[in-house]
Order: structure tokens, then sequence, then C-alpha cells
């Protein structure tokens, strides 16, 4: 069946009624490998490759024509197809989060409407008993197509697919096909979706054969019988001709027939399935339904093959089940997107990325905000990842213009709403992994939603329904009380709900809705934090489903510099002076798909198995899967005392149910062992799968244990009278200089601050320590282009934070049987504030030249700061001593609401391994828990710092440097390495959109102290 199949004017593209012409109804995805014909033949014909190209800033392009067989292209540039034209060097790349990249009046576009011309010639062996369909995956945004000179069609919807029937204009031998494609059309209204605004043919091109009598589409709904032990398969077919009837076999993954039946004619067949294994995320467990198309004298046609699972999705009770069972959510949001063609992916890397997903614990996707590339589904099908499928809408523009219904809530759009919700419908429907339609992103409420409900209900009653358009209005009108149930959603779903919003929407047990965060803990830069607080609400309140992290990945771009140096762009990297920054980057894993330590965090966050250790001692194992006992995992443990393994082995899990505790077989002996070791449980894979390795550890614990005492490091700092009553203290104009036999320290008595330390006429420290409660701005504190938005980073600044300097009030020292003590009296306070902090800072500095250093600090004035950022010592350090080893908590940089993935242990890296190259530069690379630190230089001679519990960070870069830059590219190495001894940090939260960082991980200006030592090693 074909849609609007008018006469084409070329003006098409500034309507919104036109949604397509001459468009074929869409239907069940084809894959090249899902469908043999009898006659041997391919079905697929690939078109992508290179096609010849011609740029114009504007649709009147000067080449009316181009599309005629004789016409002179020779001229013309080449193109590969699938490629967006901005990243191929026509025109530019433009970033825009919420605004629309024109005026807002619907459905006038600009006039100036970059339009690209594609052609190409192909060969085909035409026959007379087949059908030829040509095929376009995705075209951004609207697009005319003419086979041989003659006009074939037009379609609108970039991410969703447009076809189109070539059977009577192709013909044997050589062939023309040329394409008209336009960067805006009426329809680009509904694309608004936080993302780079890139043009052209982006997906696969293809010509697919059928017979000429063939199955037209076929729907597949797997789902469990009330008891959930048996399958129900419900196939709905549909023929272009009467004169074929269909074979149905169904083959369970050993290749078994478990169902079968011939010569069907009927359009609905229903059949009950024994012994059914049901597909969930867990164990994703796939069937083939073999479907054979035989003409009327059961002579075979065509062979399609189809993927099914099993499983039933359902509301009962407030909660979402699957196959009768509660399951939790713990998913990502994904926009397609690579560094180096937008919004294009190889098949290898979509299953690159849902193995990597799989491996850090991740059950679910949501296609933000767009049906993805149809190949994804099918690997979410076999891994095994729960999908809600979103269609291709979001009027987020409308918001702050015309009111963010004003589409939505338009009759007139209605066709183009219902439209987009179809096509993706009936593309995906097959998908065992699909288990909601969503109607799309932030785009308001209205009428439009409500038909797209009601057609998607009738077509596929299998599926549930999300619309966090309608959850929000329900939501905000009641501060998170809602009153009345979704009418066009099957559960209340929101963003970026605070954890206090989300308990009170947890405690309504009454809800016949349960809830889903659709984003949150948004992922941009150093963060994000406060994940383990949002997992404990989601186990502790049965409604509270799960979330989808905002996002998968950062939609940096890669470019270079004119120097050639490599780096990730944003917004405002190219001329488009209206663009929101490096909000495009915002993701767990960068733009080059390297994991950020964000990843890990939420791997941690995630993991399906939980240990507790009760009063007596006894290790409590819980598990988390919502499935699975653990019989495909196995366990070990070591014991290690800074760095030194004491015990290790192997523990024999019990059997346990999901959602059972049971107590853990470990037993060990605490008297034996030294008091602050750890012990460490990592689960691992018995056995290799698709996704991961044989040994891949799947979760984690750590437990401090032991009770024998040890010496602390720095009570171990003996004291030696006579040596250190023979230090050398000298004081000259503005100096303080303490000489020991090997060492010989210098201090500034107009700042009270050490300012250098050397060992045997090597210099170790070339200034510091100094106190500082700066940090580098993470995106969560405040974004860098978007400066007075009311974060953190504003308020601080807004205090004179950043301006703190430190007034000498008094030095003094003393010469005692336990070294020289300095004492130092500070006022720290910000330039043109009352307030500040009073500093009392004591140096203990020993025959062998330890320097012992107690900070204490009480704040003072009114009206100031109630936060620091920071709160610590700053020294710098020749750059040399490029190898750093620490005591604490590592491998990866943690911080005070994002250390879950961090575990206690020591560990080796360089200066360089310690810097997170995030596409903005901001504060990174901070460790907790530290005990010691050590940097030292080839000679494996350095500095180090020990104490208890202290933060740690090392860079080359200067925190200041880190702040003013935009790109690290703008950062230049320095001659010295910039060493933070820190006494605590402000947490990270998500305040570059969502809740500012939770109270507890707030560092509030009050009274404290802490100590470390300094020392040679």
């Amino acid at each position: 069946m074909k849609e609007g199949d008018n006469v084409m004017n070329g003006q098409e593209y500034k309507d919104f009624n036109v949604l397509g012409m001459n468009r074929l109804r869409e239907s069940f995805f084809i894959e090249e490998d899902q469908i043999k014909l009898a006659s041997g033949r391919p079905v697929i014909q690939s078109l992508s490759g290179k096609w010849q190209f011609f740029y114009s800033q504007y649709p009147e392009t000067g080449h009316d024509t181009f599309y005629q067989v004789d016409y002179d292209t020779s001229s013309w540039d080449e193109m590969q197809v699938p490629a967006h034209w901005q990243l191929n060097g026509y025109g530019e790349p433009h970033y825009t989060n919420v605004a629309y990249p024109f005026a807002v009046r619907p459905p006038i576009i600009p006039s100036e409407n970059p339009t690209g011309l594609y052609k190409r010639t192909f060969n085909y062996d035409s026959v007379t008993d087949e059908i030829v369909h040509l095929r376009f995956e995705g075209v951004d945004s609207a697009f005319y197509v003419w086979v041989n000179g003659q006009f074939v069609g037009y379609g609108t919807g970039s991410r969703t697919a447009s076809s189109f029937d070539v059977t009577d204009v192709i013909q044997s031998g050589a062939n023309q096909i040329a394409v008209k494609v336009h960067q805006f059309n009426a329809q680009t209204y509904l694309e608004d979706q936080d993302m780079w605004w890139l043009s052209g043919i982006f997906r696969d091109v293809k010509l697919v054969r059928r017979p000429q009598n063939h199955l037209e589409d076929l729907f597949v709904q797997a789902t469990l019988d009330s008891d959930y032990k048996e399958g129900v398969l419900r196939i709905e077919s549909a023929f272009n001709s009467d004169q074929v009837s269909l074979d149905y076999t169904l083959y369970n993954n050993q290749q078994e027939i478990v169902y079968t039946r011939t010569d069907i004619t009927d359009r609905n067949v229903v059949a009950q399935i024994e012994n059914i294994a049901p597909w969930t995320a867990e164990m994703p467990n796939l069937y083939t339904l073999v479907v054979q198309v035989k003409d009327h004298n059961r002579e075979l046609l065509e062979t399609v093959t189809q993927r099914v699972g099993f499983r039933t999705v359902e509301i009962r009770e407030g909660l979402l089940l699957i196959n009768g069972q509660r399951v939790l959510f713990k998913g990502v949001n994904r926009h397609e997107h690579d560094w180096e063609r937008g919004r294009i992916n190889s098949l290898q890397t979509m299953k690159d990325d849902l193995m990597l997903m799989k491996r850090h614990n991740i059950n679910a996707v949501r296609t933000a905000h767009y049906p993805s590339d149809p190949r994804f589904y099918a690997l979410c099908d076999e891994l095994g990842l729960y999908v809600i499928d979103e269609a291709d809408i979001e009027t987020h523009g409308m918001q702050h213009t015309l009111g963010w219904n004003k589409l939505t809530n338009d009759p007139a759009w209605e066709a183009a709403y219902v439209e987009r919700a179809k096509r993706m419908v009936e593309r995906d429907k097959n998908h065992p992994s699909i288990i909601m339609w969503s109607l799309g992103n932030e785009s308001g409420y209205g009428v439009n939603h409500e038909a797209m409900a009601h057609w998607i209900r009738q077509r596929d009653p299998s599926r549930l329904l999300h619309n966090e358009s309608e959850s929000f209005g329900l939501l905000q009108e009641t501060e998170y009380e809602p009153v009345k149930l979704n009418d066009t959603s099957d559960v209340y779903s929101s963003m970026y709900t605070s954890h206090a919003s989300l308990e009170k929407l947890g405690k309504q047990s009454d809800l016949a809705q349960p809830h889903l965060l659709c984003e949150f803990v948004h992922a941009m830069g150093n963060g994000p934090g406060g994940l383990k607080e949002y997992m404990d609400l989601f186990y502790r309140y049965p409604r509270l489903q799960g979330g989808f992290v905002w996002e998968w990945i950062d939609h940096g771009l890669r470019q270079e510099t004119a120097n050639g140096e490599e780096y990730i762009a944003f917004g405002g990297d190219f001329s488009h002076e209206q663009h929101d920054g490096n909000f495009v980057c915002d993701g767990l894993l960068f733009a080059d798909r390297q994991p950020s330590p964000a990843l890990s965090e939420f791997k941690a966050a995630a993991q399906p198995l939980k240990v507790t250790r009760n009063a007596n001692g006894r290790f409590l194992l819980e598990n988390r899967y919502d499935f699975s006992d653990l019989a495909h995992l196995v366990a070990d443990y070591t014991i290690t005392y800074q760095g030194e393994l004491l015990q290790s082995g192997l523990i024999e899990l019990p059997h346990i149910e999901p959602g059972k505790i049971r107590e853990l077989p470990l037993s060990i002996d605490e008297e034996e062992l030294p008091e602050k070791s750890f012990l460490t449980i990592q689960f691992k894979l018995k056995e290799a799968v698709e996704w991961a390795e044989r040994g891949h550890e799947v979760a984690f614990c750590q437990f401090r244990v032991g009770q024998k005492s040890q010496p602390h490091p720095q009570s171990a700092l003996t004291v030696n009278r006579q040596k250190n009553e023979a230090l050398l203290v000298q004081q000259t104009m503005g100096q303080l200089r303490v000489t020991g036999e090997d060492f010989d320290i210098l201090f500034n008595t107009h700042t009270g601050w050490l300012d250098s330390l050397s060992y045997r006429g090597e210099e170790v420290i070339a200034q510091g320590p100094r106190f500082n409660v700066w940090r580098a701005m993470t995106d969560n504190d405040q974004l860098p282009l978007m400066k007075g938005s009311g974060r953190i980073g504003d308020y601080w600044q807004e205090k004179q934070v950043h301006l703190m300097e430190g007034t000498l009030l008094n030095i003094d020292y003393q010469q005692t049987d336990e070294g020289v003590i300095i004492e130092a009296k500070h006022m720290q306070a910000p330039l043109g504030q009352s307030w500040g902090l009073d500093l009392t800072t004591r140096y203990t500095i020993d025959a062998d030249g330890r320097i012992g250093i107690d900070i204490a600090g009480e704040p003072f004035g009114q009206n100031g700061s109630e936060s620091l950022p920071k709160l610590g010592m700053q020294l710098y350090l020749p750059d040399q001593y490029e190898t750093v080893t620490w005591d604490g908590l590592g491998p990866a940089e943690n911080y005070p609401d994002s250390q879950l993935a961090a575990r206690h242990g020591r560990f080796t890296r360089t200066i360089d391994e310690l810097w997170t190259p995030y596409a903005h530069p901001q504060e990174n690379g901070n460790h907790m828990g530290v005990s010691q630190v050590t940097l030292t230089n080839q000679s494996n001679f350095g500095l180090k710092i020990v104490g208890e519990e202290l933060n740690f960070s090392a860079h080359y870069y200067t925190t200041r440097m880190i702040d003013r830059a935009l790109h690290p590219y703008e950062l230049v190495k320095q001659p010295q390495i910039e060493l933070n001894i820190d006494y605590q940090q402000y947490g990270l939260g998500t305040n570059s959109c969502g809740p500012a960082t939770q109270e507890q991980y707030k560092l509030k200006v009050e009274p404290f102290h802490y100590t470390f030592t300094l020392m040679m090693t």
C-alpha cells in the first residue's frame, strides 16, 4: 500500500501535512540473512558507497534537472553514503540542546536551507517475476528520489525508514538513482533532540528484491500463559496475493522442532508451546521461526526467518513485571554517535557498545530520542538488554517560545505524530528486547500523544507505553504526589528527580503505576555523584523500578588544531554563535569510546550481588538478580595489608534464589590480621559468555578487617634527641632556614609558608605546601559556557572563594629535642569579603628531614560561603618525580559521592596516568582514603606523604590553568607537578542537569583539623 501518490511539485518539504509520496507502508525489518529466495538470487543489493554529490546553501541549487539520465555531473564531488555532509567539508556541525537553529514560527523553515544532491549509477540484473523495493534506512531530513529520470517518491521522518516500489522503473543493466536532500523541512519542528544538527543520507540505502507473490508483513507476538510456564505464539501475516500459503516451523536454540504447521492460508495463527525457555535480559533465550512461502502449487517462493523470544510484559499491583517478576532497570540513554562519523555506527560498533554495557551490569537501553539503526535491536535480543524504543519526536524548542504543548496539542499535526509512531512500531515489532514504546521526548502533552497511544495500543497490546511528557505535568502539578494515572503512559516517568522527591514517590505504595527515571545522574564531566543513594531507593521501594543514565557516550567530534593536535569539539567550536557548549559531552564513554570513570562507578552501583556483615561477623550474600541464581558465578577472596597479600582462597557459593539472602561460607581470624587489612571478595563468570570472557568480574566488595595493632606510619618517626638538637636554624630578612645533615628547608617569613625543600642539593619541593580551597570547576559545579546559571560554582564565585588569600598574622619557632617546631597563624579570607578562616599551621621538623604538618582552622565573619570546593594544602614538585604510588582508594579517581568502584589497595601510576581526559578540562584525579603517597624519580628517590584518610591528586597543570581552559590542547605541561594533599572535597553531584550535591557530601565551612607528614624516600 502506498502513501500520498499525488504529483510532486518540489515544495512538499515546506508542508507538514505531506508526510511522504509513493512511500510504501512500513513492515517488519528485513535483514539480508532473514530471507532466502527459492531462486537463490540475493535479497539485498546495497547502494551504499560512493555517490556523486553537489552541495548548495539553498534549495535552489542551479541543477533543477540533475535527476535526468543524461545530466552532466562529471564536475561534482564524491560523497560516501552513509555520511553527514557537515562532517565531510560541506557546511558545519551545529549543536543545540533545546533551541531550534532557526526562528520559531511553525511550519516556516529558513530560506537558507542547505541542500545536497546525490547521484550514482548501479547495475541490476532484472527478472520478470520479481518486485523491487528501494529502501532508505535514514535520511536527514526530507528527500526526493528519482530512478532512471523518473520520480519515485518523497520521504520525511529522519530516523525512520522509507521504501518505494521501483519495479516498473528499474531495468536490467545500468541504472541511475538521484536524491535531493533538504536539511530542514516543516517536520524538523518535531526533531529537536539535543544533538548535532547533521544532514544527509546517514543510514544504508538498498534494493530489496522479492518474489511477485511474497510475505508482505509478519508480526510475531510470543508471550507466556497466565502461569508463566507455557508459551503463547501469535503469528499475524500479510500476503500480497491470495495465491500463497505458509508453512511455520519453530526451533529452539538446540535446533529442535517445537512447533510446526503447514499449508496455512489464515492470516492469524495462535499456538501453545510447552516447556518454554523464556526470554529475559539475564537469559535471552531465543527461538527461530522459519516461514516458508509457497505458491498455489506448493512450490517454494521464499523462506523468511525470524528470531523469537517468549516473554510477558505487564503492570500488576503497581509493579512492572516481566514473566511475572518485578525487574529493576539499570539502564542508559543511547544516542547514536561516532566521533568521526556522527550518527553512523557500524554493526561492530553497536555490538561492542552493547557488550561493554553488559560487562558493566547495564541491562536496559532507551533509544534516545528516536528509533535506532534497525540492526541494533537484534543485537539486544541476542545479548539480552531491555529496550524502550522511542519515537522520532521532540519539540523542546517550543517550551520557551510558543509553549511546550503547541504542536503536540494541535490536531493539525496529528498525522505527523501518528505516522512516526507507526513507522517505528511496524519496523521493530518483532523484537523481544523491546518492552515499551515511547511516544517521544520533551514535547509537552496533548491530543496527538493520545492519538499515538490509541494507535499503538490497538496495534500492539503486548507492550507497555512510556510518555515522560505526560508524567512531567502530573508530577510537577502535585509536587510528586500524583492523584491521577497517566493516560498515554503505563508508567510514571521523570527526569533528574532528586533523591528526596523520588523517595516521596516511592512511599506512595498505593499508586497503580510504577515509576521510572527515564533520565537521571547526568554523566557530564567529572561525575555523576549520588548513584549509591539512587540504587538504595530502587531496592527500598518496589514501585521505583530503576532508571536510565543520561547518557551512554559523549557526542564530541574529533577535530585537529592548526598544529595537528587532536581534540574533542563541542558547541562553540564552529562558527555558530548560537550553541550549548559542551552540554553535548555528557556520557559514560568519552567521545573516542574509552570508558570514563563514571562507567565503572555505574557498574559497581548496579552490581547484582550485595555482601553485608552482621553483628556476629558473618558475611551475608544477597542475590540481586531478577531471574538468575548464582550457578554461573565463582567467588574468591584476598586479604591484603599495605599492598602485601596475606591470604587468598576460593569461596563455595551457596544456591541463592533471586532476591534472597544466605550466609557466605567464609571465616577469617581477625586476631591474627593486622588492623586496617582489607578483605576483597570477587564474583566472576564461571564460563565465557558472548559478551565477556571467563573470569570476568561481575561484582566485588571490600571490608576492613584485622585486630592486631600496628605502629602508625607517623608514629614510626623516631625521636633522636641529640640529632634533633643539632639542627641548624637561621633567620634572616624574610627567611627562616632549617638545615640538617642532608637537607635544607626554607620558610618565607613574609607569607608564613614553606618555600622549598632540598635533599643533598637536589630540589624536592619547589613551593609549598600552602593552604588551598579552590578546585578547577567541574561541569556539575559550573558549566564553562553557562556561567550565571545558579549552580554552586556561581555561588562560590559570588562569595569570592576563588580569590581567597592568606594574611600572615604571626610566625614563631622553637628548637626542642623533638626537632624544630614552627607555628604560623594566618587569616585566610577572600578579597573584598569579611569572612574567612583563621588557620594555625604547626610544622615539626626532625633530624632526618621529616616534616610533620598539623593544620587547624576556625571560621570567622558573617555572610560568608556556607561551603567550599575543597580544603587542603597544595605544593609543587619538580617534574622528575613522575611515578606515584599510594595506599588508598583506586585505581581510578574517586570522590565523596562517587567511590563505589574504588577499592583499597596499593597502586602505582605515572602523573600522566592520573589525568582523566574530559573534553572540557576540570577537577579530576582525586583519590580518597589515602594513608601514604610517594612521588619518585627514575632513581626511585622522592617525597612520601603519610597521614590518615587523606585526599591527593597530582598533575602537570595548575588548578588555575585547568580552570581557564576550554579544551585540553590549551593546557601546556609545566616543569613542575602540582600536588594536592587535601582534607576533604565537596561532592560531585549531578547539577549540570539535575539535583545539587546531597547535603551529606557538601564540604561545610566549619572548624577542621588534619595532619600529615612529609619525608624523603
